[in-house]
């Protein structure tokens, strides 16, 4: 389908980006299979998922088709150029390309955090296991020695 005429909205705009240039805004777990069939679909089940998800279908093809669809997609979903950082009212916001910088370097951040607490509770385990051993081999030998007398 390619009829100007058909409206996206803004939350479908954004799902659709975030499924082909996030960050957009991620969807429910439906809604993220639905945008997936309709990329895969063919061109006879693409007509009828069109009938049924207008704005959705619509949204996809722009993506796709369009050099600039995930930009035009931006517009619609958030009121300005993501690429550019401009809303329609002039107002600066960071480029999508920042943000996801951002977001990656706190996801890296995130999983350092994480893998030193695996580290450091493994290392109080192991460091719990040796007193442990160790207490029990004194009280082996205690008792050993203990029992000859």
């Amino acid at each position: 389908m390619n009829d100007d005429s058909i409206e996206i909205t803004p939350t479908e705009a954004a799902h659709v980006v975030w499924y082909f240039a996030p960050p957009g805004r991620r969807p429910g777990a439906f809604t993220a299979q639905l945008i997936q069939l309709i990329d895969m679909a063919g061109h006879e089940n693409g007509r009828r998922l069109a009938l049924a998800f207008p704005g959705y279908s619509e949204a996809v093809r722009i993506a796709k088709n369009d050099p600039r669809g995930v930009r035009r997609l931006n517009r619609i979903a958030f009121g300005r150029d993501a690429e550019q950082g401009r809303s329609d009212d002039g107002t600066e916001h960071p480029p999508v390309d920042d943000l996801g910088a951002a977001l990656e370097t706190a996801a890296l951040v995130v999983d350092d955090e994480i893998e030193r607490l695996r580290r450091q509770n493994r290392a109080t385990i192991e460091a719990r296991l040796v007193a442990a051993r160790t207490n029990y081999e004194l009280a082996r030998a205690e008792f050993l020695a203990g029992g000859d007398a």
